[in-house]
């Protein structure tokens, strides 16, 4: 399943957004995949919108509620992201408009 997510980062935070997620901590990382993550990717249009792709087994609702129940969980780096982004914006998930996937369009 993909998700798709906007964020903002507060100002004057991106150079050190950017420097948080060079590497993400890997038990932090490791908890993702456990629960369901395949690939997160964050996208940046340089200024201070960020946009989640979250492909995932079943959602990241899904993922969020295997965290917290399996207590794998980081407070310290859900503390650290908190201080650099306003959190999510927008009310809805982004929608696909359109898909070119392997020369077939979906």
């Amino acid at each position: 399943m993909l998700d798709v997510f906007r964020t903002r980062v507060r100002p004057g935070q991106m150079s050190n957004y950017v420097a948080t997620h060079r590497r993400i901590p890997d038990p932090l990382a490791a908890s993702l995949t456990r629960c369901g993550v395949h690939e997160w990717t964050i996208w940046s249009d340089n200024s201070s919108d960020l946009i989640h792709f979250v492909h995932s087994d079943a959602g990241i609702a899904a993922v969020e509620r295997r965290m917290t129940a399996g207590n794998h969980k980081m407070p310290e780096w859900d503390e650290l992201i908190s201080s650099l982004v306003d959190g999510i914006h927008g009310s809805e998930p982004l929608t696909s408009v359109w898909k070119l996937h392997h020369g077939e369009q979906a």
